[in-house]
């Protein structure tokens, strides 16, 4: 393991580059480069993650701190690359400021990757967040037999079915077994029985990484940002509004978002443990997310879903619409019963198969599903609980099985490692 401190080498050079910014809003910290290289993403989402604030202010000394300890170790890493012939680089996750060193390898067009249990994903200067493959979806779908097209849709067709009604666990939701999609309706009714139109907000988490996509994952500068637009909109609207907490924030977003509605009445907090199948039942008319996973679930129902985000997994999809700026995301708020939005069920299936079975690898485990079982849960996987399974069961056949997964993948121009086993079993 590496752990960096700053390095008095650079701290001159450093300086003289904080003395040299002035960032004006927020947008300029998202934007910020060094010798090209963007990092202001990084920063602004650790920023986040470390002080547990909602959103960033550029006047706190803790900003300020994390923002010379960055650039210090951006010209650390920098000379390091410069220095040395590095010929490849491989990171654990490409958000955060940790993250930094595959920008600037990517950037001088040294092989990195991001490795994890259920992918590797090259980086480079045009991906350079491990979660872009999204870009090639359609893509990759139609390079697929007919044949493996026809099995793909037969095969999330029932995903989407058990995860729709209740089950958990069910592909990228297979770390939790609690789900929104429950069957058990309340006793009483949830929304009103007005004839206004009803929004339903879908909140994420404020503090973890909302700029996993990059700079254009939002079009408001964080999730906080958003949620202040959208109350202003709310009053020059007859809609009612609901807002849902994100299904498993961490209990720092839930404080957040209680401490916002506490003096906005007028924003109705839907309870915790409701059931989307209830919701739609009773009425909700248009869904508001950044780019949630609400986008396809409720698209599926045809229910109108805008996205607050230029790059987000569904953008080359036109089963939801996705604003542009913010004056184009208001107007589509105020007229959504206008938006064309073409509800094919067929493409939210192909979205499905590409983003939850296909782009998710089986290189490291042969299932998925098993491995959770015996381990106990999603969240012993980077727990000593794991390696000790880890190591019962690791033998010479497991270890040529992953040498030859990643031989294959290291052999072609493929992104990620593409599931095609599952078309094959």
């Amino acid at each position: 393991f590496i752990f960096l401190q700053e390095n008095k080498f650079f701290r001159k050079k450093t300086l003289n580059l904080i003395n040299s910014i002035n960032f004006k809003n927020k947008s300029d910290l998202l934007s910020f480069k060094i010798d090209n290289i963007l990092i202001g993403d990084l920063v602004y989402d650790t920023y986040l993650k470390d002080t547990g604030n909602p959103t960033i202010n550029l006047n706190d000394p803790v900003f300020q701190s994390l923002l010379i300890k960055t650039i210090n170790i951006f010209y650390y890493w920098k000379f390091f690359f410069d220095s040395n012939e590095v010929v490849a680089v491989i990171i654990s996750d490409s958000v955060y400021t940790n993250s930094m060193v595959s920008r600037i390898s990517s950037y001088k067009k040294i092989s990195t990757y991001q490795c994890n249990w259920n992918n590797i994903c090259r980086i480079d200067k045009k991906n350079f967040h491990a979660y872009s493959k999204f870009h090639f979806y359609k893509k990759d779908f139609e390079s697929l037999s007919k044949f493996e097209q026809t099995k793909a849709m037969e095969i999330t067709k029932k995903r989407i079915n058990m995860r729709l009604r209740g089950s958990t666990r069910i592909d990228d939701q297979i770390y939790t077994g609690h789900t929104s999609w429950h069957l058990d309706f309340g006793e009483k009714r949830i929304l009103t029985n007005s004839k206004k139109k009803k929004i339903l907000i879908a909140s994420h988490g404020f503090i973890d990484a909302p700029h996993c996509y990059g700079p254009e994952s939002i079009i408001f500068p964080d999730f906080y940002e958003w949620l202040i637009f959208l109350d202003k909109i709310s009053k020059e609207t007859d809609y009612e509004w609901y807002i849902k907490a994100h299904p498993h924030a961490m209990e720092k977003d839930y404080e957040i978002l209680k401490k916002f509605l506490k003096d906005r009445p007028h924003l109705f907090e839907l309870p915790k443990q409701c059931t989307h199948n209830q919701l739609i039942n009773e009425g909700i008319n248009c869904v508001l997310t950044v780019y949630g996973t609400i986008a396809w679930e409720y698209a599926y129902f045809e229910i109108p879903v805008i996205s607050a985000s230029k790059n987000n997994p569904h953008i080359n999809y036109n089963f939801c619409v996705h604003a542009q700026n913010i004056n184009e995301y208001e107007k589509m708020i105020k007229n959504f019963d206008d938006l064309k939005i073409d509800f094919n069920k067929k493409k939210i299936y192909e979205f499905y198969f590409m983003h939850n079975i296909f782009s998710r690898s089986n290189w490291l485990f042969n299932n998925h599903e098993k491995i959770m079982s015996d381990i106990q849960g999603y969240d012993n996987l980077a727990k000593f609980r794991f390696y000790e399974y880890w190591i019962a069961n690791f033998d010479k056949n497991k270890k040529d099985s992953i040498n030859k997964n990643i031989h294959d993948f290291l052999n072609t121009d493929h992104l990620y490692i593409k599931n095609k086993n599952i078309l094959q079993d």
